[in-house]
């Protein structure tokens, strides 16, 4: 029940007042003046305050700056009721922040349209405010955590590359896998960050995270290649079958190939067969790359409708993972001018990504 202030020197308009909108469905307060209206507007937290102009001590006017002044009631709706409603009183009103004027002798049915329509407005207005401040929080806390995240896990993938590449012949076999451990640990998590990073902008901010733009000139063959060697050292029998001829994309931005092309070949030789062939190849599509990876796996039926946003919506048990990678890759593409087309009917997946040679 939406609550009305109603500031009224005048006993039997404000009972008047106080009739009209108890009997539509709205619970009311009263106060005679202006003093006595400042103090229930703190107390009583009105949807609406209906307001006299002409009152002792404190007028109509001195009562909307006062209220104005208050940080809880800043945007209440504000309405005066009054005699006096020449074009110089609703001036210096508007000036002070009020909503509307009603003239006395009131009309009910005029009453209630205004007092619906202000309430309506203000609730607008103030679901907006909070979907803007909320979305200014996420941006601050994202580049804010993605800074304090992102720096020193690039600190813990640097530093086992370096200690890997001075230490190999030196430390047994057995130390060299554990350092390669902790530098695929730490991309991987590096990867998982990002993507919940992203995934925070797409879904609470509705725009996508990437820079349409970069000034890197991407060798994907290249770079699946690299991804593949860095996922399999950890332990997966997967096969590589890649063909010789590799396309080039300009203009992209390298860091954001290279964690989908990751992403890509991670879910691939992941849910490989064992010892089983993972083919990648490269051809062009018109103005298109189009980059296709197969593999032979065992496990349930999987196409585009699947590619969810979060991992609730998988329900199939046989299913490992969030989904929120293909998820990403798939809005990437997208948001680039590309697409991404996946399909498994159980033993055969196949994905195929395309996107713009150049940017």
């Amino acid at each position: 029940m939406k609550k009305i202030l109603i500031i009224e020197d005048e006993k039997l308009i404000r009972n008047n007042l106080r009739f009209i909108l108890e009997h539509n469905g709205y619970y009311c307060a009263v106060a005679e003046d202006g003093f006595e209206g400042l103090e229930k507007i703190k107390q009583f937290k009105p949807a609406l305050v209906l307001c006299d102009l002409m009152m002792p001590r404190m007028n109509g006017f001195e009562l909307l700056a006062e209220v104005r002044k208050l940080p809880d009631s800043i945007n209440v709706p504000f309405v005066f009721i009054t005699a006096r409603a020449d074009e110089k009183d609703k001036r210096e009103g508007m000036n002070l922040g009020a909503d509307d004027y009603i003239t006395k002798p009131f009309n009910t049915t005029h009453l209630l349209e205004t007092v619906q329509k202000r309430i309506a407005l203000a609730e607008k207005r103030n679901e907006v405010q909070l979907v803007t401040t909320r979305a200014n929080a996420f941006n601050i806390f994202c580049t804010i955590s993605s800074h304090e995240y992102l720096t020193p896990l690039n600190s813990i993938i640097n530093f086992a590359e370096i200690l890997v590449a001075e230490n190999v012949g030196v430390l047994p076999k057995r130390s060299i896998n554990l350092l390669q451990h902790i530098e695929y640990s730490g991309k991987k998590l590096y990867r998982v960050t990002r993507k919940l990073f992203w995934y925070i902008t797409l879904v609470e901010n509705a725009q996508h995270p990437w820079q349409p733009k970069g000034h890197d000139n991407v060798n994907i063959q290249q770079l699946f290649l690299q991804q593949f060697e860095v996922i399999a050292s950890t332990g997966y029998s997967a096969v590589l079958n890649m063909e010789t001829k590799g396309i080039d994309l300009f203009n992209y931005k390298h860091t954001d190939v290279a964690l989908m092309a990751g992403e890509l070949m991670e879910n691939a030789v992941k849910f490989a067969l064992p010892k089983t062939t993972v083919k990648v190849s490269f051809e062009t599509e018109g103005e298109l790359a189009c980059i296709t990876v197969e593999n032979q796996y065992n496990g349930p039926q999987f196409t585009n409708a699947n590619i969810t946003r979060l991992a609730k919506d998988n329900t199939d048990d046989n299913w490992q993972g969030a989904g929120l990678g293909l998820y990403l890759l798939q809005s990437w593409a997208v948001a680039l001018g590309g697409s991404l087309f996946i399909a498994g009917n159980g033993e055969n997946f196949t994905a195929k990504l395309l996107l713009p040679r150049a940017l």
